[in-house]
């Protein structure tokens, strides 16, 4: 079976059963897989959805295959040794991966925007507290500062669940991240502290 190089898309030349090298790069590869295409399409993957292959082409690193994926990012045409689930529906094909060039999915997006406004409550819970104790006004302490360590920490919570290993990552989950750190650590520090002394 002919297997193209994931990186230049040339063929690579076989050094044994098992192992394979690109000539234009240099690089060594293991040979994980190398039944025929047919045998390769599975009757149904997770629940009881059958794969119906998305074109007549074949995958473009591997022409024997028949192409069963379409990769979110760049529109190729992959089989089933290519393809990187990321769910969601978003399968991508190895050269995409290895860029990292998709985009934050819907339900990351959601979670995003949740973190960042927990940031946006712990923040003007902040402010407040500060606000009345420089004012010399009514005492929020209690109550701004329940809701600001809830929501800091809840805040967190959300933008870490916001980041992906083998994705790229958007500036504002980590921005989400450090602002809800920046609120949460002090006041679970000065939680422990009350309740230590």
């Amino acid at each position: 079976m002919k297997s193209l190089c994931p990186i230049c898309r040339r063929s690579l030349e076989k050094s044994d059963e098992r192992h394979a090298f690109c000539p234009v790069d240099g690089k060594h590869f293991h040979i994980l897989y190398t039944k025929p295409s047919e045998e390769l399409i599975p009757k149904t993957r997770i629940g009881s959805n059958a794969i119906k292959p998305v074109s007549v082409t074949p995958c473009v690193n591997h022409p024997n295959n028949r192409a069963v994926f379409r990769c979110k990012a760049c529109q190729a045409d992959i089989c089933l040794l290519c393809e990187y689930p990321f769910g969601e529906g978003v399968s991508l094909c190895p050269s995409c991966v290895a860029r990292q060039t998709v985009d934050i999915g819907a339900g990351r997006k959601k979670l995003l925007a949740s973190s960042l406004f927990a940031a946006a409550i712990a923040t003007l819970c902040a402010v407040a507290y500060i606000a009345t104790q420089m004012l010399k006004g009514p005492d929020l302490f209690m109550p701004a500062y329940t809701i600001g360590v809830l929501s800091s920490t809840v805040g967190m919570g959300l933008a870490v669940a916001t980041i992906e290993r083998n994705v790229k990552n958007i500036a504002f989950a980590w921005v989400a991240i450090v602002w809800n750190a920046v609120l949460s650590i002090p006041l679970v520090i000065y939680t422990i502290y009350v309740l230590l002394t």
